[in-house]
């Protein structure tokens, strides 16, 4: 199995973050994106400022949640990537 590129990393962050509407914790992210805790707070801290991801606060529980933005990201991202295999690329 090759290495995820940190382009590919942050696209999986993004649909994890895209799981339910409420938004998502760090623990379920970890799982869903195969990351450390270290690497996926410094991504989180990173997509929150790009205004991809936003932060959302309910009874003092920090969840991540895409946003519009990130949608669009994701969206773009993966039109690419369908085009980059059908030159027998790999992102």
């Amino acid at each position: 199995m090759k290495n995820r590129t940190y382009i590919k990393i942050m696209a999986n962050v993004l649909e994890a973050t895209g799981m339910e509407p409420s938004g998502v914790g760090v623990s379920r992210l970890i799982r869903a994106a195969n990351l450390s805790y270290g690497r996926l707070l410094q991504l989180l801290k990173e997509l929150v400022k790009g205004g991809l991801v936003e932060t959302v606060t309910h009874n003092g529980v920090t969840r991540y949640r895409i946003t519009p933005a990130g949608e669009r990201f994701l969206t773009e991202y993966k039109k690419f990537e369908k085009l980059a295999e059908s030159f027998g690329l790999r992102l």
